[in-house]
């Protein structure tokens, strides 16, 4: 362990050193201090160092990588920029290592610099970024950082601006990263652990908004202190794909939202505060003409696509890509000939596409009959299983450890867990060992390390969500399928369960999806990361899908767990609650066509009276995409022709003396909208 740790230092130590002088930096790392301590430390304290690198060391990449992006900040003082990164390249690596540009400029340009570190809005990704940040300092904190001795300090001309900077000591050369962070955590937060308090002081969510009153918050602490802030962020880009507001207008993206929530003066170039955003799909950063940009290093080991906006993201190598199967090509697999209509089959669909299509079985009797829902989820479930026990178990056979796939049935977990039922897959006689990963947080490759350790059963990681950007899946997890339709977008596309597939070391992974998903994938890495809409300063738009629901028919669904899901005091809950109460007090039994059976006044409710007096539709309309995540566009009133009418009277026999018509929502265009209802399951 000792041997290792410390050829990783001098190797790290000759990485940065390399890279820092092909910028002309006027920077070294002196590991010596580093390397005598590895030596002579206590065995307690090499292992614990020796778990941090292996977890989260970084490698050659990510080091040339933050040097060039320091090396930017450096040469255009105030200007922020962007690293553009592929796939589960490593850019968190890279995101530590630009921690660096904070001790540099304090011994380069006087100036000092307290970091900002934005990760996303989930608190399971807070915390892994807390605990890798700890390790890092760890690793990396006590390497001595020194200068040339030639500085050239940008205090006066800032401090001719405005901005009450404090000088840094003069003289100073050297300083290490934990040194330099010691300092200013004693200064941001008196009494505490200084480095710990400041870990958690920098590291923030990027809850949509909140941007600008922790940020501001954060600068007004640094500013009182003569600091500048130098504001990293994971994903700026991220939110704002195909996202619209009330009024129509597009949601802007989390880079365009911190140009416009922060303080007007934050980056301006008279403040010292500039952004390093780290992003492998940036399709909405509206202000990349006004960034500098980056491209993150990879190696021949990457696997994922090395294209963005029409080029290389890295010319010098070249890399492989994950394998994607379209549910067409599944389907000419023999036994798998229905795959095609698959979404249709496990009821994430409600037509299938082809309208010739139909699902039959040959009943007790020799007769041809079509099936009904239940047998349709099952053919849809024993199709799966298929694909799993064709594809996995062959994989796992070649392997000597527990590969896994990851499986994404539908944005629903109760439909989730009726398909993971009919599939068979879960429980002690399984050949697979199934891992739920929704509802879950930490890890995911702890997780799997964990439920695989004891159990040498090839895994399946069910997941609800797209499998979430922040989530890099390890090397065993080789296959992985989506059986949703088709995503709105390429970032969609791309940071959904293909990107899963992506990273270092991977063994030809294999991505089943959509006829539509294979079309745009194979339309991006055709174009080199381009679409023909494609335009830095927006993001890609792609054709209108059907998004689970046929052209033809297009209404607004209000589902159980949508209601479920919802605030406390949702109309919908007291809406459902009038429904429940109704139906337990009528008389319910089989049809009859008796004519005798007596008639009951208000035996069947008047519901768009009910929807009225709930406000049903205007608050279906306003919060459809909140309601409904896979929507496209959002819902809207279509007028019928005509008003509502009186309460319906029906005998039992279903003849009706009083036809109603209510209101409509429309999540698609209006073309057929005389036809279109109000459906609730």
């Amino acid at each position: 362990m000792v041997a290792e740790l410390r050829n990783h230092v001098l190797q790290f130590s000759d990485w940065f050193n390399e890279a820092a002088a092909k910028q002309r930096l006027g920077i070294t790392l002196d590991p010596t201090a580093v390397v005598r301590h590895i030596e002579n430390t206590l065995p307690d304290h090499v292992t614990k160092l020796y778990g941090q690198m292996t977890e989260h060391m970084v490698h050659k990449e990510q080091v040339q990588t933050a040097i060039d992006a320091i090396a930017r900040t450096i040469a255009e003082p105030g200007k922020s920029g962007i690293v553009l990164g592929a796939l589960q390249s490593g850019k968190t690596g890279t995101a530590f290592m630009t921690l660096f540009a904070a001790p540099v400029h304090y011994l380069k340009s006087r100036v000092t610099f307290v970091p900002l570190f934005m990760t996303t809005n989930q608190n399971s990704h807070l915390m892994q970024t807390q605990k890798a940040m700890r390790g890092f300092f760890d690793l990396y904190g006590g390497i001595n950082i020194v200068s040339d001795g030639k500085t050239h300090s940008l205090i006066d001309y800032y401090q001719q601006s405005g901005a009450d900077l404090v000088e840094t000591q003069e003289g100073e050369t050297e300083i290490t990263l934990r040194g330099y962070h010691t300092r200013l955590g004693e200064e941001m937060y008196p009494g505490s652990d200084p480095v710990e308090a400041l870990v958690k002081g920098m590291t923030v969510k990027r809850v949509p908004g909140g941007i600008s009153k922790k940020v501001r918050s954060y600068c007004e602490r640094a500013r009182d202190r003569g600091h500048g802030v130098m504001l990293i962020v994971d994903e700026p880009q991220y939110g704002a794909s195909n996202q619209i507001k009330k009024n129509g207008d597009e949601v802007e993206c989390l880079l365009s939202r911190l140009f416009a929530e922060v303080d007007e003066d934050f980056f301006s170039p008279d403040t010292p505060n500039f952004m390093i955003g780290l992003s492998a799909t940036p399709f909405d950063t509206a202000y990349l003409s006004n960034l500098w940009r980056v491209n993150q290093r990879l190696n021949r080991s990457y696997v994922g696509p090395n294209v963005f906006g029409g080029m290389r993201i890295d010319d010098s190598v070249i890399t492989k890509a994950p394998k994607v199967a379209s549910f067409k090509e599944v389907a000419r697999v023999k036994g798998l000939d229905w795959f095609g209509e698959i979404s249709y089959l496990i009821g994430a669909a409600k037509k299938p596409e082809r309208s010739s299509f139909k699902a039959t079985t040959v009943g007790e009797d020799g007769e041809r009959r079509e099936m009904k829902f239940f047998e349709r989820k099952q053919k849809g479930a024993d199709l799966v299983r298929a694909l799993f026990d064709s594809h996995l178990l062959k994989r796992q056979a070649n392997s000597g450890e527990p590969v896994g796939a990851l499986l994404r049935i539908a944005n629903n977990k109760r439909l989730t867990e009726e398909i993971v039922e009919a599939m068979a897959i879960a429980g002690p006689d399984s050949p697979y060992n199934v891992i739920r990963f929704y509802g879950a947080n930490g890890d995911i490759k702890q997780l799997i390390w964990e439920a695989t350790r004891n159990d040498k059963r090839p895994y399946i990681v069910v997941t609800v969500g797209k499998g979430r950007m922040g989530d890099a899946f390890p090397a065993s997890t080789v296959m992985a399928t989506d059986l949703t339709n088709s995503p709105t977008d390429a970032n969609a596309f791309l940071q959904g369960v293909y990107g899963r597939m992506c990273g270092y070391g991977k063994r030809d992974p294999v991505v089943f999806v959509s006829d539509k998903s294979k079309e745009l994938h194979a339309q991006y890495m055709e174009n080199l990361g381009a679409t023909p809409e494609f335009d830095l300063s927006k993001h890609v738009k792609t054709t209108v899908l059907s998004k689970g629901r046929n052209h033809r028919e297009s209404y607004f669904m209000i589902t159980d767990e949508m209601i479920d899901s919802d605030h406390e005091n949702s109309p919908l809950r007291s809406f459902r609650a009038d429904i429940i109460a109704y139906l337990e007090q009528q008389e319910l039994s089989k049809e009859t066509l008796n004519q005798n059976v007596p008639k009951r006044e208000n035996q069947f409710m008047n519901l768009p009276e009910l929807m009225a007096r709930h406000g049903l539709i205007n608050y279906v309309a306003e919060n459809s995409r909140r309601l409904d995540p896979e929507l496209q566009d959002p819902a809207r009133i279509v007028e019928p022709a005509r008003t509502y009418g009186a309460t319906a009277r029906r005998s039992r026999s279903g003849t009706t003396s009083s036809e109603t018509t209510s209101k409509s929502l429309s999540a698609r265009s209006p073309t057929t909208a005389s036809t279109r209802r109000m459906k609730l399951a």
